[in-house]
C-alpha cells in the first residue's frame, strides 16, 4: 500500500508541472483533400477512357462540410455542396458503403493478426 500511496503522489506532481499543456481550445482539425483528389482523378481518367464516365454529364451531390472547390477541376455538369445526407440517399448509401467497407478491412486485419495464445492456428484471408 506504501508504494501505490508514493506512486499516486508522484502521479499528482507530474499533473501539478504539467497543467500548462492543457489548451482550453481544442486544435483545428483539417483533412487533407488532395488524398481523395488524386484517387479520383486516377479513377475518373480510368474510367472516361474505358467510356464508363464522362464527368462532363455527371451530377454531382457533396456532403455537409465538403467545399466543391475541391472538385472543379473535374468539371462535373453539376455540383451541389451541403447536401444533407438525412434528405439524400445517394449520399446515405455512399456512407453506408463506406462504414461497410472499413468494418471489413478492420475484421480482415483483425482476423490477420497474430495470436500468441494460439501460435499453430494458421491465418488465411
Amino acid at each position: 500500500m506504501k508504494n501505490q500511496i508514493k506512486n499516486y503522489k508522484k502521479i499528482i506532481a507530474v499533473i501539478r508541472t504539467s497543467k500548462h499543456f492543457i489548451v482550453d481550445k481544442p486544435e483545428k482539425i483539417t483533412f487533407d483533400w488532395s488524398k481523395v483528389i488524386f484517387s479520383m482523378d486516377l479513377w475518373i481518367t480510368e474510367n472516361k477512357l474505358s467510356g464508363i464516365i464522362d464527368p462532363h454529364s455527371t451530377d454531382t451531390y457533396l456532403d455537409n462540410g465538403i467545399n466543391k472547390s475541391n472538385f472543379e477541376k473535374f468539371k462535373f455538369k453539376y455540383m451541389n455542396e451541403n447536401v444533407d445526407s438525412k434528405n439524400n440517399a445517394s449520399i446515405r448509401v455512399a456512407l453506408f458503403w463506406v462504414a461497410f467497407g472499413g468494418n471489413y478491412i478492420k475484421s480482415l486485419r483483425q482476423g490477420s493478426r497474430y495470436d500468441r495464445k494460439e501460435p499453430e492456428k494458421t491465418k488465411r484471408l
